[in-house]
């Protein structure tokens, strides 16, 4: 009985540590899929730089799994930029979906960086996508580390015009998330303590003898 109860409250304290350390805060997303269809220089809380547009679309030809919804061909922008966004000392994930063209499309090579204007650049990576090419695109939590002061850091998504087809990549589900573990919440903490004084005085009150 002794060793259950013990067993009980470090089951207790584990469960508070785990869920706030894997607690994240969303720093910025965009999916898309509230955006009218058609052709724009604004989709969301991105917009290209110069004259070019991209196509939002929901159409079942180009839009396929893992993107849903809506997302965003690129095949007619030369880049697309994110809104500026502020990034405290620490560890962040980024996400997004980047796909092959889908209508019949070629190679297309789409260079992706984040990072403050005149650097230093955070994250960098060239994707050369074959036509439907739905996995090489795809990121998942790559590592972001800021140190030092706070950033503002602009998201972008270059598509190299000399191997673009008439149809470009499609993006789609972009995230920054926080990846840094958190410290337990006072009311955890609480939690913690009224759960282990409650079954401490089980224990004497049923198990007088108990020790």
């Amino acid at each position: 009985m002794k060793r259950a109860a013990w067993f009980v409250v470090f089951s207790c304290t584990a469960l508070c540590f785990v869920t706030n350390s894997l607690h994240a805060d969303t720093i910025f997303s965009e999916n898309f899929d509230s955006l009218p269809l058609g052709f724009t220089q604004t989709a969301g809380q991105f917009h290209t730089l110069g004259v070019a547009n991209v196509l939002v679309t929901n159409d079942v030809i180009f839009v396929t799994p893992p993107e849903s919804g809506n997302a965003v061909d690129m095949g007619f922008a030369v880049a697309l930029q994110s809104v500026p966004i502020t990034l405290g000392p620490g560890s962040y994930f980024l996400s997004f979906d980047l796909v092959g063209a889908q209508g019949g499309g070629g190679i297309t090579s789409t260079d992706v960086s984040l990072g403050p204007t005149g650097g230093p650049i955070l994250y960098y990576q060239n994707f050369l996508l074959t036509a439907q090419d739905d996995s090489s695109g795809i990121v998942s939590n790559a590592v972001i580390n800021v140190s030092g002061s706070q950033e503002t850091v602009f998201l972008t998504f270059f598509v190299n015009v000399g191997v673009t087809p008439q149809y470009g990549p499609l993006l789609d589900n972009v995230s920054i998330t926080t990846a840094t573990a958190t410290a337990p919440e006072p009311s955890s903490l609480l939690l913690l303590g009224t759960g282990a004084l409650g079954i401490f005085g089980i224990r004497r009150k049923l198990l007088p003898h108990w020790k």
